[in-house]
């Protein structure tokens, strides 16, 4: 049984980690970015949806 993750999740995350590895190494993202969709793991399904409201966010 796969559990479903809101594609607004996906998309925020994607973004937090773009931020964390531009700190890292300025190339990550780079080679990220041109990715269109990140996989997401095979435990999750994807579903149309904004962020959960439980999750907590930084503006």
């Amino acid at each position: 049984m796969k559990n479903p993750v809101h594609t607004g999740r996906i998309k925020y995350e994607r973004h937090h980690l773009l931020q964390k590895l531009n700190l890292r190494d300025p190339a990550a993202p780079i080679r990220l970015m041109s990715e269109k969709e990140l996989a997401v793991h095979p435990i999750f399904e994807p579903a149309p949806g904004c962020i959960e409201e439980w999750k907590i966010t930084k503006p």
